[in-house]
């Protein structure tokens, strides 16, 4: 199954809220960098994509590619490999999957 943009985009808004919260937690877009957590947490940059925190870097990278007009796709995002490689998104998300009957 080939999942659109704007699936991924959904699937990649989603940890905002966790963000938010103030844990630890790596850019969704490399996966290596940490974001900025308590006082400094207002530092993360939104990325210009989707609407989640990115690292200092990976903002930067976007700015960069946006200049030459070739951003990343969002299929290629750390936080949304392993959604594109089972080729399926998950059940909480997927409005045809059917609900466990108890």
């Amino acid at each position: 199954m080939n999942i659109c943009e704007d699936k991924i985009k959904v699937f990649l808004d989603r940890p905002l809220p966790l963000q938010e919260s103030e844990q630890q937690i790596l850019c969704p877009r490399c996966g290596h960098n940490e974001l900025y957590t308590g006082n400094y947490f207002f530092l993360n940059p939104l990325s210009r994509y989707a609407h989640v925190y990115i690292c200092e870097k990976c903002w930067m990278d976007e700015a960069l590619q946006e200049i030459d007009r070739q951003p990343i796709p969002l299929r290629i995002w750390s936080a949304a490999l392993p959604l594109v490689f089972s080729g399926e998104l998950p059940s909480s998300m997927n409005p045809t999957a059917e609900e466990p009957h108890p």
